[in-house]
């Protein structure tokens, strides 16, 4: 949509012809001294698009634009703007005129002048695309005017740039209300299910398991042992992508949070935060989750054992299926049993790294 302060209505100074037809060899503007021209763009060198009593039946579609108006006068025909013998004009060659159209007539170019520009702007686009042997480009006065089909180009390209910029802004808000929305029906869900008592709240960051504004969820420790999985947090269609971008997961056993910004409690009290993967998109999936649980779960085992997990090995341990990492979880829990129910008393002693 073109910028206009109101509409001008001009006619031409004689020199602008006859330059014109000397530059050009075209001699269609021979007539058009004495005709009335609207003037719709604000600029030093702009486009005039005549004005007619009567279209005529055989301008090409899209080559004018109709000002229907009620009157008795004979001569109204079919009044409105010519776009085919429009011309771009320096200011220096513009005589203003007093607008003395029909009332009803100026009324309605003035309300329509952003939409008059903009069906100009598509006729002159169109005549890029059209042959130049054809009448409807042969007859039309617009390409004696590269510069200002030039100009139209630029204009729309403009608008085109600004008009996908304000789509994507618009977007963009959309999103981010979406957004708010769905983290805001997350956070009521989480406070429904404490009060249900389906989860609990802590105020020990040793033991919270998910942050997310003021509020900690608590993995429900006992003797040092956690009894909730992070599963919980599924309550509804929230996905391990919506739950990590509105919060925080934590891991206590591995005094690690999920997180591409450091925060600064956790921080503090000796937490070391794993960063998102690819580019702060993080993909984490529950499978991703659990796997990070059952590396915590194979170090306590090794540590319940009086061994430790070597860096390969966990290496090994994160390659293998959660089928075959719970059976090796499961082999390691039935040890610890055995050892603590058939050797109450024996000593601890060194064990070598534990190995996959």
């Amino acid at each position: 949509m073109s910028i206009y302060k109101n509409y001008k209505l001009v006619t031409l100074d004689q020199r602008f012809i006859a330059e014109t037809i000397a530059r050009t060899g075209s001699e269609q503007l021979l007539d058009k001294l004495t005709r009335s021209y609207v003037g719709l763009y604000d600029n030093q060198e702009s486009w005039y698009l005549p004005l007619r009593a009567n279209i005529g039946k055989n301008k090409p579609p899209g080559a004018f634009f109709e000002t229907p108006f009620p009157t008795d006068n004979p001569h109204f025909k079919r009044p409105g703007i010519d776009f085919e013998k429009a011309l771009f004009v320096l200011d220096e060659f513009i005589i203003p005129i007093r607008n003395t159209l029909p009332q009803e007539q100026a009324k309605l170019i003035n309300e329509q002048s952003n939409i008059i520009s903009d069906d100009f702007e598509r006729y002159v686009l169109k005549l890029e695309n059209i042959s130049k042997k054809s009448p409807s480009y042969r007859f039309s006065t617009v390409p004696l005017f590269p510069d200002g089909m030039e100009k139209i180009k630029q204009i729309t390209s403009k608008e085109r740039e600004e008009t996908m910029e304000n789509e994507l802004k618009i977007q963009a808000t959309n999103e981010e209300i979406i957004e708010l929305t769905e983290k805001q029906k997350y956070i009521n869900l989480l406070k429904m299910a404490i009060e249900e008592g389906e989860i609990s709240e802590t105020q020990n960051l040793n033991e919270a398991i998910y942050l997310i504004d003021d509020i900690k969820i608590s993995g429900d420790f006992d003797y040092g042992v956690r009894g909730l999985d992070h599963n919980v947090l599924l309550l509804d269609d929230q996905n391990w992508v919506d739950i990590l971008q509105w919060g925080t997961i934590i891991v206590p056993e591995t005094s690690s949070y999920v997180s591409d910004k450091s925060i600064s409690e956790l921080e503090e009290i000796g937490y070391h935060a794993v960063p998102l993967v690819e580019n702060h998109k993080y993909t984490m999936e529950e499978n991703d989750l659990q796997l990070i649980n059952d590396l915590a779960k194979l170090k306590e085992s090794a540590a319940a054992l009086n061994t430790s997990v070597k860096e390969s090995d966990a290496e090994k341990f994160s390659k293998l299926s959660p089928n075959q990492r719970q059976a090796i979880l499961s082999e390691l829990a039935s040890q610890q049993h055995h050892s603590s129910e058939y050797h109450p008393n024996k000593p601890e002693i060194e064990s070598p790294d534990f190995e996959i």
